[in-house]
């Protein structure tokens, strides 16, 4: 008779929060846990150097500073953000600007979870949708609201290249299963 082991993130049985997965749940309460954080330890910054220039030079009544590009990159979007941000909030605090960004890439660690949930299965979304959720692309992506560029980029990116189709069963399913996952649930 051939031993398994117990399944620890997805136990047997009926469920008692309803229809989610347990994976699921608890990477929903990860995220959580990061925003408030990344909220929490950001509570400091305040805007510095290429942010300055999104705030003096740029101005949502001139349409042409919208497409001026930021050391030779197209920054429409985040100008549009940024000047929506000034022109109804002010400067006088740098946590909605910091909030902004935190929004954005849990909506990419969202994103890299099921994305990987399909291909790999939950355990290893799980993995790695935390490790994009507490170290992300490095400090300057989580605190420097100034990089809603690159973050709202990476989070297009994904959103572009989400499968439609159902994922085929891969070599990646088969590690899971050795590694005691049992048949794959992505």
């Amino acid at each position: 008779a051939r031993r398994t082991r117990p399944n620890l993130i997805e136990p047997a049985g009926p469920r008692p929060w309803g229809r989610f997965e347990p994976a699921d749940v608890l990477f929903a309460i990860l995220s959580i846990v990061a925003a408030v954080t990344l909220l929490w330890l950001g509570r400091g910054m305040t805007f510095f150097a290429d942010e300055w220039a999104l705030i003096e030079s740029r101005s949502l009544g001139d349409i042409q500073s919208w497409f001026v590009p930021h050391n030779e990159h197209w920054f429409t979007l985040p100008v549009l953000l940024y000047r929506g941000l000034v022109e109804t909030l002010g400067i006088g605090s740098y946590v909605p600007y910091h909030a902004v960004l935190v929004a954005l890439h849990v909506v990419v660690a969202i994103l890299v979870y099921r994305l990987t949930s399909r291909s790999a299965g939950r355990r290893f979304a799980l993995v790695g949708g935390a490790i994009v959720l507490f170290l992300g692309g490095g400090f300057e992506n989580l605190y420097w609201a100034f990089q809603i560029g690159f973050v709202g980029s990476t989070l297009l990116g994904l959103l572009a290249g989400r499968p439609q189709e159902p994922v085929k069963r891969t070599s990646l399913h088969h590690v899971h299963e050795a590694l005691g996952g049992g048949p794959s649930d992505a």
